[in-house]
């Protein structure tokens, strides 16, 4: 079975997405779980990183979906972080999160 989520993030933030995080976690160890997050806290819990993105060519529109690797994924949360001035610590957060996210149970 797969479960989505979108924009589950509204209207929490900070210790509340970091619990919300663990559960979706937790959630996916027997299905799949899709979910659309703007917040660092509940994203760093993810498998995995979907990047998605709208162009549009010759007047059409078209959606485009790629899988971000490690660092794609630590600059990615930084810039939900820090927005678009990334700094070395938002980067350095991001991976904090990325390494507690991996390991937790």
């Amino acid at each position: 079975p797969t479960v989505i989520y979108d924009e589950i993030d509204t209207g929490i933030s900070g210790q509340a997405a970091g619990k919300i995080g663990r559960m979706l976690k937790s959630t996916a160890g027997n299905r799949q779980v899709i979910c659309v997050t703007h917040t660092a806290q509940i994203a760093a819990f993810a498998d995995k990183h979907l990047f998605i993105e709208k162009q549009v060519e010759n007047g059409r529109t078209y959606t485009k979906i790629r899988e971000l690797v490690r660092n794609e994924r630590v600059e990615e949360l930084a810039r939900i972080i820090s927005g678009d001035n990334i700094t070395e610590a938002a980067r350095a957060n991001a991976e904090e999160m990325l390494d507690l996210a991996e390991s937790a149970q």
